[in-house]
């Protein structure tokens, strides 16, 4: 599986590589581990958009869905105001 970033979710995840190096090397972990499983029960479906599910790492949240061949990206964003952004 490859994974696939939409715009936004790339523009967040550079964003932090310069201002929070630390929750971006916690999300790149995360992303890894969703590449390995994307089907493990801690990637719970998000309330509303059912193709699509939310990864937690830290005070961030990874919405991202998964093709039969790619793992798509969505968001990355704070947990504060992540939901928001997405419905």
């Amino acid at each position: 599986m490859n994974l696939i970033f939409y715009k936004p979710a790339l523009k967040q995840f550079e964003k932090l590589k310069k201002k929070n190096h630390k929750d971006y090397l916690r999300i790149k972990k995360t992303l890894c581990d969703i590449l390995e499983n994307p089907y493990d029960n801690k990637y719970r479906p998000i309330a509303g958009k059912t193709t699509y599910k939310r990864a937690k790492s830290g005070n961030y949240r990874i919405c991202f869905k998964i093709t039969h061949k790619d793992i798509i990206i969505a968001r990355i964003g704070h947990r504060k105001n992540i939901y928001n952004i997405i419905n």
